[in-house]
C-alpha cells in the first residue's frame, strides 16, 4: 500500500510491510491449429522420417517454412507468438535430449538449402528435454517460450527444429503431420552421428512435402497503454493537460495488435485516487458510448488514442486534463474483445505533486506465502521512489510489523533519508533486522 505524509521537503513515509496492493494485467494466449491451409492433408506419421522427434540418430533436425496465407486461413493474427504444441500418439520416451527451437520472418515461400540458422531467434531451449508418455489418443504437447517471438502477420514463419544427443534408440511417437495443397517444399531436414548438428550446419540435407500440424499461442490484445506502470510514464503531473500536442505528454492510448477487417471492442476508464474508485476518465465513441468498437484497416502494431472522453479529467479531444485532480495513485482499466476472447488490461500509475514519496516495492519480508521460522531474525528492506515533481532531500522512513488478525504492533523502527532524489529515481533503505518473538 503506498502512503504518503508529507510537509516540505521532510517526508514521512509510512510502511506497513505485511501489507502489499498489487495491480496487474492479465494477457492470455489465443490457440491456432493449423495445418496446411485451404484442401491440405493430414495423417500421422508413425516411422522414422520425415518425423523430428525420432530417436535414432544423434542429432536430427529439421527446418519448416509456415505461409502467412495458411495461417491466416486458420484466422491467425499478428501477434506475440508465445508457445507451440504439437499432437502425440504412442510415446514412448527416450532419454532426455538437448532441444532447440528457432524462428525468423522471412519472405522465403518454400524451406531452403542448405539449411540455416542466420538471422533467426531462440525461442525454446532446454538442455534434456524428455517427450512424454502418449497413449493411442490425440495428445497436445506445449512448448511454452522463454520470449515470446514477434510475428508481423504478414510474413512466412522459418522454423529451425533441432535436437541432439550422444546416443540413440529405435523410439520415434507418432507425429501428426500434414501436407499443403498445392504441394510445395515445405521443410528439410538432416540426421547424423557423432557431432552436435544443432550448431554446425553440415550436410546432407533433404527435402520434405510435410511438416507437423502446429498449435501456435499467440499473445492477443493489449500490449502498451498511456498512462502505464513503467517508469517514466508511470508519474504523471497535476495540473497538466495530455493532449499529445507535445510528444512528452500524450493523450490517453491503447496499443494492440490488429488485422485487417478485424471488429475489436475496447473500453477505457481511469479510477482513483487508490483506494477509492472514482471514474476521473472515461474513453467513450462519439455519441458518448462507453464501448467503443475499432473497425481495423491495416495489420500490424496500432495505437488507438481517445479522441472524447467523460469524467471530471476529460479534456477537449479526448485530452486528459489533470488541472483539478488531486495527486495521487490511479489505475487505468481498460478491455479488448474480440470473438471468442477478451482481455482486461489494469496500469496503475501516479498523478504526482510536490514532495510526493511513494513505496515502489518492500524487498524483504515478503508478502504471504512466504513463511519465516519463529526465532530467525528477519531482515527489513524497502525501495521508496520520488514520484512527486520535485527534488526529495530528506525523509523519515517507519515500518511496522503487525500481528494478525488483530493489527496489533509488534515491530517498528525509523531511518531517516538524506540525499538528492530527483522525480523517478529509487532509493533502498534497510531498517533494523525484526526478531519474531
Amino acid at each position: 500500500m503506498r502512503r504518503s505524509i508529507l510537509h516540505g521537503t521532510l517526508s514521512t513515509l509510512v510502511l506497513g510491510v505485511l501489507s502489499l496492493v498489487l495491480v496487474a494485467s492479465a494477457q492470455a494466449q489465443m490457440i491456432y491449429e493449423v495445418a496446411g491451409g485451404s484442401g491440405s492433408a493430414r495423417y500421422w506419421q508413425t516411422t522414422w522420417l520425415p518425423n523430428p522427434l525420432t530417436d535414432y540418430w544423434w542429432t536430427i533436425r529439421s527446418q519448416y517454412i509456415v505461409r502467412a496465407s495458411e495461417m491466416q486461413f486458420y484466422g491467425m493474427t499478428a501477434g506475440k507468438i508465445s508457445s507451440l504444441a504439437i499432437n502425440l500418439r504412442n510415446s514412448t520416451p527416450a532419454a532426455a535430449r538437448q532441444f532447440t527451437i528457432k524462428m525468423r520472418n522471412t519472405t522465403l515461400t518454400t524451406a531452403p538449402l542448405p539449411q540455416s540458422d542466420a538471422g533467426m531467434t531462440t525461442v525454446f531451449s532446454s538442455g534434456g528435454y524428455q517427450w512424454p508418455t502418449a497413449g493411442a489418443t490425440d495428445t497436445w504437447v506445449t512448448l511454452n517460450f522463454s520470449e515470446p517471438f514477434d510475428w508481423d502477420g504478414v510474413s512466412n514463419l522459418h522454423i529451425d527444429w533441432c535436437s541432439y544427443r550422444t546416443g540413440y534408440t529405435g523410439n520415434t511417437p507418432w507425429l501428426e503431420m500434414t501436407q499443403p495443397n498445392p504441394l510445395y517444399f515445405v521443410g528439410t531436414y538432416m540426421y547424423q552421428d557423432n557431432i552436435n548438428y544443432c550448431v554446425t550446419n553440415v550436410q546432407p540435407y533433404y527435402y520434405t512435402y510435410t511438416r507437423p500440424v502446429f498449435r501456435f499461442g499467440v499473445l492477443s490484445g493489449i500490449e502498451t497503454s498511456f498512462p502505464d506502470d513503467i517508469d517514466p510514464r508511470r508519474i504523471l503531473r497535476t495540473g497538466v493537460i495530455y493532449d499529445g500536442i507535445d510528444p512528452a505528454f500524450p493523450k490517453p492510448s491503447l496499443t494492440f495488435r490488429q488485422r485487417v477487417g478485424q471488429s475489436i471492442g475496447l473500453t477505457y476508464r481511469i479510477v482513483g485516487p487508490l483506494p477509492a474508485r472514482n471514474v476521473i476518465y472515461q474513453g467513450v465513441a462519439p455519441g458518448g458510448n462507453p464501448n467503443i468498437t475499432h473497425s481495423a484497416t491495416s495489420t500490424g502494431l496500432f495505437t488507438y488514442t481517445m479522441n472524447e472522453a467523460t469524467g471530471p479529467a476529460a479534456g477537449v479531444g479526448g485530452a486528459l486534463n489533470l488541472t483539478n485532480i488531486q495527486g495521487g495513485s490511479y489505475v487505468l482499466e481498460a478491455t479488448y474483445s474480440i470473438p471468442g476472447y477478451t482481455q482486461q488490461w489494469q496500469k496503475e500509475f501516479i498523478i504526482a505533486y510536490p514532495n510526493d514519496l511513494s513505496v515502489r516495492a518492500i524487498r524483504s519480508p515478503l508478502a504471504i506465502p512466504r513463511k519465516y521460522p519463529k526465532g530467525v531474525s528477519i531482515p527489513v528492506s524497502a525501495t521508496i521512489q520520488n514520484v512527486g515533481v520535485n527534488d526529495i532531500t530528506s525523509a523519515n522512513l517507519v515500518a511496522t510489523v503487525r500481528r494478525l488478525p488483530d493489527n496489533t504492533i509488534v515491530w517498528t523502527d525509523t531511518v531517516p533519508y538524506t540525499g538528492q532524489l530527483s522525480t523517478g529515481q529509487v532509493a533502498t533503505l534497510d531498517f533494523d533486522v525484526f526478531q519474531p518473538a
